[in-house]
């Protein structure tokens, strides 16, 4: 196990110990969130600068036409996209994104995905990652850092993704994510439908 593996195995360790001693409260005791943030900085020293590492327990999508589609709730994501094969396929992957902090959605897309800060760090087309040593996290928690209750734990716990696909790239900000999980999005259809129902009415 080099140095990189060693450390991501103890932010491992220290996000699932940050987890048990949180439960349902707003944030674990303070020895356990100072290894988590303890961890999480000892990861990004070691990776020196922000990498893409490809996740391999996600679907392939289909690399011409995914149609990816997202859909979200404020504090989950899904998201779903056309499962590679022959072509002629119309099945789906769904994947769940749990403790979602930020989403985006949108460009660039294959022939503009050489421009992506994470080319030539690991980004790869048509592929699902996962980012060490996230720039974006250190954002969102330099951002939120005017905030009264502010806790670099609940960044430290955070995981960013990225998903290129032919016309699209989605990046996300969450604790974790489950594949095949669409627990919730019959419920969060059903509210997208009747709100846009109720507005299309006035």
């Amino acid at each position: 196990m080099n140095a990189l593996e060693s450390a991501l195995a103890e932010l491992a360790a220290a996000r699932a110990a940050y987890d048990d001693a949180k439960g349902f409260a707003w944030s674990a005791p303070s020895e356990v969130a100072s290894r988590l943030v303890v961890a999480a900085d000892h990861v990004a020293r070691v990776a020196g600068r922000p990498r893409a590492v490809a996740l391999t327990d996600v679907p392939q999508c289909d690399p011409g036409a995914p149609m990816p589609q997202v859909l979200g709730d404020g504090y989950t994501v899904w998201l779903s996209y056309l499962l590679g094969g022959d072509g002629f396929s119309t099945d789906r992957a769904v994947l769940r994104f749990s403790g979602v902090d930020s989403v985006s959605f949108g460009g660039p897309n294959d022939e503009a995905l050489p421009g992506h800060p994470l080319w030539g760090k690991g980004l790869a087309f048509d592929s699902f990652h996962e980012v060490i040593g996230s720039l974006w996290v250190a954002t969102r928690e330099r951002e939120n850092s005017v905030h009264e209750h502010h806790r670099r734990a609940r960044f430290a716990r955070l995981r960013h993704f990225v998903f290129t696909f032919h016309d699209e790239t989605f990046e996300c900000l969450a604790d974790g994510y489950a594949v095949g999980d669409d627990r919730g999005l019959g419920d969060v259809l059903r509210d997208w439908v009747e709100g846009t129902a109720e507005a299309g009415s006035r």
